[in-house]
């Protein structure tokens, strides 16, 4: 029988940007230096006026990245680090970090229930 790997902490991060090259060296930064990262989803100013339209949420209306790690809770907590100072390289401000369960209300108006 199989067994099946448990991850023991999942974290998210919410970071906005001045442009959406910033946000986009961002992500080439992080994949390049090989930060482990389950997904990055990048919205500009006109997708996130809809998710905070619909969620209600007090986001910056600007190019924003949402992260997802995956980990164990020391691995998490490196990864968020690494990518928040590569995001602080390129101007990403307030980047938000969270356990799992506290950003699964960040996440909802990006991927709604099937």
């Amino acid at each position: 029988m199989a067994r099946r790997w448990r991850r023991q902490a999942f974290a998210a991060a919410v970071c906005p940007f001045p442009t959406i090259k910033d946000a986009v060296d961002t992500v080439i930064t992080t994949i390049q230096s090989g930060v482990p990262v389950a997904r990055i989803e990048l919205l500009d100013e006109v997708q996130m006026r809809a998710v905070i339209a619909y969620s209600k949420l007090d986001y910056a209306v600007a190019p924003t990245l949402f992260f997802e790690f995956p980990g164990t809770e020391a691995g998490v907590a490196e990864q968020a680090e690494m990518v928040s100072a590569i995001a602080a390289e390129f101007g990403g401000t307030g980047a938000s970090i969270q356990r799992w369960r506290m950003a699964r209300k960040v996440m909802p108006p990006l991927h709604p229930p099937a």
